[in-house]
């Protein structure tokens, strides 16, 4: 498989991931995707499995949203 192809369904991957949270707790999107995009960076640093990547940044994420009370209830 191509670098690019690879690339491409990691991105639509960690995409799906951020709509997700944001539409389940109600938080803007571009406002997940910034916690995100940060959570994932500190993770790939020494990460042997890429595939779980999405599952762990997942989860930081949403400690962090409702550790911070970022999110709205609905």
């Amino acid at each position: 498989m191509r670098t690019e192809q690879v690339a491409g369904k990691e991105a639509d991957i960690h995409g799906s991931v951020i709509e997700s949270i944001a539409v389940q707790y109600h938080v803007d999107e571009q406002q997940v995707r910034v916690i995100y995009e940060g959570e994932l960076s500190k993770l790939k640093t020494g990460s042997r499995i890429k595939s779980f990547l999405p599952v762990l940044c997942s989860r930081h994420v949403k400690e962090i949203l409702l550790h911070d009370n970022m999110f709205h209830h609905a």
